[in-house]
């Protein structure tokens, strides 16, 4: 029997990846083959608004935001639905019952087929909770300015400074000046933090910029809580998906 497939293809600003990765997230089963995206799904699917939701769930969270950065796939590239095919192979009149769990065996489940909902930091407090900020800024509840000098601001005050968060994290202090400026001075009406002295949106390459180094530094925040090696320098000669961090 055939499994239930949505294909999609992703186009705008993502870089070409390799053909032939592929990646079971759960319940899902991603191939990505250039900038084509297929996603297949392991259990049934009753409907294409269950499967779009499903999707929309896996992209707009924290592991599946962080997965699809590191195959080269920006948050900013645009899924355009290509194909759908459901219940085709399961004959007439059939009845597919969903049984319906509570408790342990309940989260148990949703552990197993929505791994994404689920990162490693969510035992801490304050990483969980800027994690939570950075999932919601990209289902669109939250403006990246606000999100991002949340984070910024949460993390320097835990670390007692922005030295001292310099330190601790091993990035630059011109990473953090650079990202606190962007922040505050740059937005326009809708989506600034504070009025500008000239309103502007952000620039696309800003956008990810941004992105990428509060993704990076809710990591790293997360890696040190937890005891564990932040990794290697980041400066503004990293690289991030954009290009050059400055």
């Amino acid at each position: 029997m055939r499994e239930d497939w949505v294909r999609y293809r992703v186009s705008g600003t993502s870089r070409h990846v390799s053909a032939g990765l592929e990646r079971h997230v759960g319940v899902l089963l991603i191939e990505i083959e250039g900038k084509k995206v297929t996603v297949r799904f392991r259990k049934p699917m009753t409907s294409l608004l269950e499967a779009e939701r499903l999707v929309k769930d896996f992209r707009t969270s924290w592991n599946g935001d962080w997965y699809l950065s590191e195959v080269g796939l920006t948050a900013h590239a645009e899924w355009l639905l290509d194909a759908w095919d459901v219940n085709s192979d399961r004959g007439e009149g059939v009845m597919h019952a969903r049984v319906v769990v509570g408790g342990s065996v309940a989260e148990a489940n949703t552990r197993r087929q929505r791994p994404w909902r689920f990162h490693e930091f969510e035992e801490d407090p304050l990483v969980n909770g800027l994690v939570r900020r950075f999932e919601s800024y990209r289902r669109g509840q939250e403006k990246l300015s606000v999100m991002s000098y949340f984070c910024l601001s949460a993390i320097e005050q835990t670390f007692g400074g922005r030295e001292q968060s310099s330190r601790a994290l091993a990035v630059s202090a011109k990473v953090l000046s650079s990202l606190g400026r962007l922040v505050s001075s740059v937005g326009d009406l809708q989506s600034a933090r504070k009025m500008p002295a000239e309103p502007r949106a952000f620039e696309l390459e800003e956008a990810i910029w941004i992105e990428d180094v509060v993704r990076e530094l809710i990591a790293r925040t997360g890696r040190t809580r937890l005891g564990r090696e932040v990794g290697p320098p980041l400066t503004l000669e990293c690289k991030n998906r954009s290009g050059a961090l400055d």
